[in-house]
């Protein structure tokens, strides 16, 4: 950030604000010392200049930022600042009305007596800056690790507890990873697909910040015509995105090119690359993707990660997309992959992951906020793969995704992969869960929940007994546009 030339572009919002590298480093001065240093801070996160220059700010007073959804519900932000009491809580303004950091809870104010509820004298405005606002509360000064930076939510919709501790270490080598295999310069002009506090969205940012490029701001949805407007006047350059995004730019038709108006500028004028991940894509959906990529001479990468390596571990180069439909390609540069307690007879193990940027650990409260790297740069997965000969990973489902029926080994996620490729024709979604006995499947399509369960059991050769379809009007998804399993049956009473 220090070594960018001031009058560059950094940030630039649908409103019309651009914001240079010198004026931003300017703010984060101002922000620096607005915090203490080693402080604990929650930051509500936007897609805003002034959630970037908290978060910049952070970093740069060597304070310790915790990225939350500013929309999340007050009920479970709630329940979160009372669990790890930060000492600094930045937010937008417009959200101080409904939810301030002194509003405490009725368990609190009754250990107090003296406590009103109104009462605001237990935290102080310290800075405002771009429709931002600082509170410093009454929190005790938080014991933080030396090497912690930065702390990410595992379910930044839900408010899961259980958060990811990131060290500078950490964002500095997956930043610098991501601008190398993707060769990201100066002139490139990312708009925000995805939430900051998502790490996906986060990885982003720091790595076109890494390379002096310009970050799009916008709070649009891609379903929304303000965003492609904005995308296209701004001249964008790349776009990112979760499966499910992917199949928003699908059902609007982007990869078709005979929904141009003749005469009118393609959406896609300005667009080198398109990076997606956080779950496997669809492999018609790759397929259709990457021919349309390949024709318009737009790079288009796979990648696979987790929150836990911050963010990305691998990458399918542009020019394999195709060759090497449903593979996670290779090892980021600086990482190595191997497979561990592999089945001979499928050559499928679990996938380890090696490098720099593996976080410290989980914290689930305050005090796991002090702890030191407990991963020591290598990290299980979870997940189960196998490797070609030509050195490329394809994931086999999580160890945690799987059933046994009737003594018959089951793969949640390759159930999806066979309903996908049975009901190709059919604009629906899929999705697989259940119990040793049971499996059940969901889909948004109602013809096919009359015989997705009959066409499951019949692959797999199990009774039909154990296998049951259910339509739901839509797939309960997150901010993240990750699946929320535990809202499928909810929807089927809907």
């Amino acid at each position: 950030m220090e070594l960018k030339p001031a009058d560059r572009p950094a940030l630039q919002t649908d409103t019309g604000i651009c914001i240079t590298y010198g004026e931003l480093r300017e703010q984060i001065a101002e922000f620096r010392h607005a915090v203490r240093q080693r402080s604990f801070v929650f930051l509500l996160c936007e897609n805003t200049p002034g959630a970037v220059i908290g978060y910049l700010g952070c970093l740069n007073a060597g304070a310790v930022p915790l990225l939350l959804n500013a929309e999340l519900d007050e009920t479970l932000l709630q329940e979160m600042y009372e669990r790890y009491q930060p000492e600094y809580v930045w937010m937008p303004k417009k959200h101080a009305e409904t939810w301030k950091p002194c509003n405490l809870s009725e368990k609190q104010n009754k250990a107090d007596e003296n406590i009103n509820k109104s009462d605001e004298k237990n935290c102080t405005i310290g800075y405002e800056k771009a429709e931002y606002v600082l509170y410093q509360t009454e929190a005790p000064k938080c014991e933080l690790h030396p090497e912690l930076a930065l702390l990410l939510a595992t379910s930044g919709s839900t408010g899961s507890p259980k958060l990811v501790r990131l060290s500078r270490q950490n964002l500095e080598s997956n930043a610098l990873s991501i601008m190398e295999y993707l060769k990201l310069t100066e002139s490139e002009r990312a708009i925000t697909c995805l939430p900051m506090q998502y790490t996906y969205g986060l990885s982003v940012m720091n790595s076109h910040f890494q390379a002096g490029a310009c970050v799009l701001l916008t709070t649009s949805s891609v379903v929304q015509q303000q965003f492609w407007d904005y995308f296209k006047s701004a001249e964008g350059t790349s776009l990112v995105g979760v499966p499910y995004t992917y199949e928003l730019f699908r059902r609007l038709h982007l990869f078709d090119d005979r929904t141009q108006k003749p005469g009118e500028q393609p959406w896609y004028q300005h667009l080198r690359y398109m990076t997606q991940a956080g779950g496997r894509l669809p492999e018609p959906l790759q397929q259709k993707v990457g021919t349309w990529a390949k024709e318009h001479d737009i790079k288009f990468v796979v990648m696979y990660g987790q929150t836990e390596a911050t963010a990305r571990m691998s990458y399918l180069p542009a020019d394999h997309c195709l060759e090497k439909i449903g593979s996670i390609g290779i090892a980021i540069p600086g990482g190595t992959f191997h497979l561990e307690d592999v089945d001979p007879a499928t050559g499928v193990g679990e996938l380890i992951y090696e490098g720099p940027n593996v976080t410290l650990g989980m914290a689930e409260c305050r005090a796991d906020l002090s702890k030191g790297d407990e991963r020591q740069g290598v990290l299980h997965t979870g997940d189960l793969a196998r490797v070609d000969e030509d050195g490329f990973y394809y994931i086999a489902g999580r160890k945690k995704r799987f059933l046994k029926i009737f003594g018959i080994r089951v793969g949640l996620d390759e159930c999806e992969r066979i309903l996908q490729k049975a009901y190709v024709e059919v604009d629906c979604e899929f999705v697989c869960v259940g119990t040793d006995d049971h499996l059940q499947i969901y889909t948004t399509d109602s013809t096919c929940a009359e015989t997705a369960a009959e066409l499951l059991a019949d692959r797999l050769h199990i009774s039909t007994r154990a296998v049951q379809a259910y339509y739901i009007a839509e797939i309960p998804k997150n901010a993240s546009g990750k699946t929320q399993y535990n809202k499928l049956q909810d929807k089927v009473k809907e």
